[in-house]
């Protein structure tokens, strides 16, 4: 609703114009003369402007003046700092061709202490299905979440909880240091009494502790530097440190790579270095345009464990007509390792964000692996709610989005190390189905989706996400 009468309102404003000035063409430039910004009680002008793709001086063809003021839009939106935000021209001066942009925004709810009430097990369809809802399996505490520490994006995360996993987690991520250069921190320490030694039959298998002391505990830590040298590219370096142990009840035959060969203590090393570019119009949820990532990671340094791995993705997303988007995304990874890889660090689908429509439940460990997902989206609804006096102003205006979507995923994980045990490795797999997304306040999204896979299995599976 909001984009579709934006949209109206450039277009009319564009005939307008040239049905009253003879003189103009489509192909006529109009000048940025002043950008002026409103509504950033918190958040640092600079912040807003460097996520332009347009600076005071620029010129912009007539004919694109509607589509550069709705994706740039769409870019502060997807900030995560506003509920809201509109980009507007004033001062139209038809002699001279020149232009005032105004922009205004609704900054979001920046802090959030929080009770913390989450899930152990990789995602709600495991715990509903593997572990029938057990509440042992939960984590329970509190956190702390400031999104826009100082105003210049920079966000703060603290958490302490207990529950299936004793955690104490610190994060910082501090963007804007010096013009484009940032800095980045975090350390998380925590210890379980059950823990996923291996899998078998792509089912993560788990040793639980009946004793007192933790059977397992992790020690990480990691510092980055990262720059952006345009709007559309994100670059990062950072070193990192784990350090993990298992405690002496477990059998270390049960799996004696879990770490380096029959070890029960591991302390490594790693560096890694990501770059991305994105330019599509509304990142958090992207209809148009196209993004990719690369990423090296070497970890360890020693000849017992050493990786180096490459892993790159690539999504595209067009509109096909008035609400219905196509999107594809091709995700892989390479392991250079030549020897073993410590089950620890031996990761692949159903992992993180990588992951095939229908197989939520399982796990497919890899050396290597490529994942193609597709979906065919149709935006149902784009609404916005001003609510009266007595809520707080961050959240005086709701913002509701809401995606109806069909699914068809491919994927291979190639494992040369556990795939005897586990079918659905070194296999192509696919899955596919309806869901629908919906997209609370530009910040949170909730999924509910419908999964077929190759194996004839359907089940629900839900998600939810806080970017």
């Amino acid at each position: 609703m909001r984009f579709l009468a934006a949209k109206m309102f450039f277009s009319g404003l564009v005939c307008l114009l040239l049905s009253n000035n003879s003189g103009w063409s489509q192909s006529t430039f109009l000048t940025i003369r002043h950008i002026e910004v409103s509504g950033n009680v918190k958040t640092k002008k600079f912040v807003i402007l460097q996520e332009l793709d347009f600076k005071e001086g620029d010129s912009i063809r007539f004919e694109d003046l509607s589509a550069v003021m709705l994706k740039n839009n769409g870019r502060l939106e997807s900030l995560n700092l506003f509920t809201k935000s509109n980009i507007n021209i004033k001062n139209w001066d038809s002699t001279h061709n020149f232009i005032d942009i105004y922009i205004t925004v609704q900054e979001n709810w920046y802090i959030y202490p929080y009770p913390i009430l989450e899930l152990a097990d990789r995602n709600f369809n495991v715990w509903r299905k593997e572990f029938n809802y057990s509440i042992d399996r939960l984590n329970y505490g509190i956190g702390l979440k400031h999104i826009n520490l100082t105003g210049r994006n920079d966000a703060l995360s603290l958490k302490l909880h207990g529950g299936y996993t004793s955690k104490y987690e610190f994060v910082y991520e501090y963007p804007n240091v010096f013009k484009r250069w940032g800095l980045s921190a975090n350390v998380l320490y925590a210890t379980n009494k059950e823990f996923g030694y291996i899998s078998k039959d792509n089912i993560l298998n788990f040793y639980k502790y009946e004793g007192e002391k933790p059977i397992f505990t992790q020690l990480k830590a990691r510092i980055g530097i990262q720059n952006r040298s345009s709007i559309y590219i994100f670059q990062k370096f950072s070193l990192g440190f784990t350090m993990a142990k298992i405690g002496e009840a477990f059998d270390i035959q049960l799996n004696p790579n879990y770490f380096a060969p029959n070890q029960k203590k591991l302390s490594i090393l790693d560096v890694e270095y990501i770059i991305k570019a994105d330019k599509t119009t509304y990142p958090l949820y992207p209809t148009n345009g196209i993004r990719g990532e690369f990423v090296f990671k070497h970890e360890g340094f020693s000849d017992e464990v050493q990786t180096t791995a490459l892993s790159m993705s690539l999504e595209t997303f067009a509109p096909l007509m008035k609400n219905l988007f196509l999107s594809n995304g091709l995700h892989f990874k390479f392991n250079a390792q030549s020897k073993p890889i410590p089950y620890y660090l031996y990761k692949g689908i159903g992992y993180s964000k990588y992951s095939i429509l229908g197989y939520q439940l399982y796990v497919m460990e890899a050396k290597d692996f490529v994942v193609l997902n597709n979906a065919l989206t149709y935006k149902v609804l784009d609404f916005d709610h001003r609510f009266k006096n007595w809520m707080p102003r961050q959240f005086k205006t709701f913002n509701l989005k809401s995606f109806v979507k069909f699914g068809f995923d491919v994927g291979y994980a190639n494992d040369p190390y556990f795939g005897d045990i586990n079918p659905l490795s070194n296999n192509v797999q696919y899955g596919y189905g309806p869901g629908v997304d919906f997209i609370l306040y530009n910040i949170a999204t909730i999924s509910v989706s419908y999964g077929i896979n190759k194996l004839g299995q359907k089940a629900w599976y839900f998600e939810a996400l806080m970017s």
